[in-house]
């Protein structure tokens, strides 16, 4: 218990919690946005993986 107890504490020091709550905000923000939702339309209507996508843009 108290090896979890200080693990908990440092995760929570180094900002991870903070991080995760922004991470999560940000994501339903985006998801939300219509430039997001028509491309991933595109995405799911091509038949690709996301990855196959991102490799194809660089």
């Amino acid at each position: 218990m108290a090896t979890k107890t200080t693990i908990r504490r440092a995760w929570e020091l180094m900002g991870m919690r903070i991080h995760q709550q922004m991470s999560t905000d940000m994501v339903a923000i985006v998801a939300g946005h219509t430039d997001f939702q028509t491309k991933l339309r595109e995405l799911a209507a091509s038949g690709k993986k996301p990855r196959e996508v991102t490799k194809e843009e660089k």
